[in-house]
């Protein structure tokens, strides 16, 4: 399956452009709180403002599945929220410096109004799939949800699994170069397994599972590795709505 590339803002003026506008402009004022953690607590705006868009995009897939699978209209909002500010603090460990003290405290405070749960945040962690593995912990399904649409979207694109794991092991070398985790993981999946090999084995089985209640709600998909697809569309036919 091709890239699927979602821009925003829109760079030209057509109406399919800014029908896409006006859906991420209202998804923004339903959660202000989130949107001013990412604008001005963790400051991604600028240089920065590709962060925010992966995040609006994530949360965008992340409605797209939970209204497919009929989430309850509770989790479905907490799920947006978490994917909402999933990537909120990028900027600070990289450029510490661009924050004051007092910045920092007021950023934290934005975290709080959010009321996002720390365990769905968890989610989107290096060491979740590991956990999975290793631990056989068992995330609900909102963890699920939150998990698999940040895989599938890299910056404010929507590709397979797959595709989107390839990069981050070029981009991200070092989090499948740790020894001690990659022989635990060897030992649980099979000799020669790594980090890696953990991620891809959670991200398939939770798309599979999102397959299979996707297709108990009568959505359109043939197979489960058509859900990045079936999201791209979803997403395009709820801005055009």
């Amino acid at each position: 399956m091709e890239s699927i590339n979602i821009k925003i803002p829109p760079e030209d003026h057509n109406s399919e452009a800014i029908t896409k506008a006006e859906y991420f402009t209202k998804l923004t004022l339903k959660y202000l709180p989130a949107m001013r953690l990412l604008l001005k607590g963790g400051k991604l705006t600028k240089d920065w403002i590709n962060v925010t868009e992966h995040c609006l995009v994530t949360a965008a897939a992340v409605e797209a599945i939970a209204n497919g699978i009929k989430l309850s209209e509770e989790e479905t909002s907490k799920v947006i929220k978490t994917a909402l500010i999933h990537d909120w603090d990028k900027r600070l460990p990289k450029k510490s410096g661009d924050f004051t003290d007092n910045e920092k405290t007021q950023a934290n405070e934005l975290l709080k109004k959010t009321q996002v749960d720390p365990t769905l945040l968890q989610a989107t962690d290096p060491s979740f799939s590991p956990r999975c593995v290793l631990d056989e912990y068992t995330p609900s399904l909102s963890e699920k949800l939150i998990f698999y649409v940040d895989t599938i979207t890299e910056e404010s694109d929507i590709k397979p699994f797959q595709e989107r794991l390839a990069q981050a092991k070029k981009r991200w070398p070092a989090l499948g170069q740790n020894a001690e985790l990659n022989a635990k993981i060897a030992d649980k999946l099979g000799a020669g397994k790594t980090y890696w090999d953990a991620v891809l084995k959670v991200t398939n089985a939770i798309q599979e599972e999102i397959f299979d209640l996707l297709k108990e709600n009568d959505c359109d998909l043939n197979n489960a590795a058509a859900v990045p697809q079936w999201v791209k569309e979803t997403i395009e036919k709820n801005y055009r709505q």
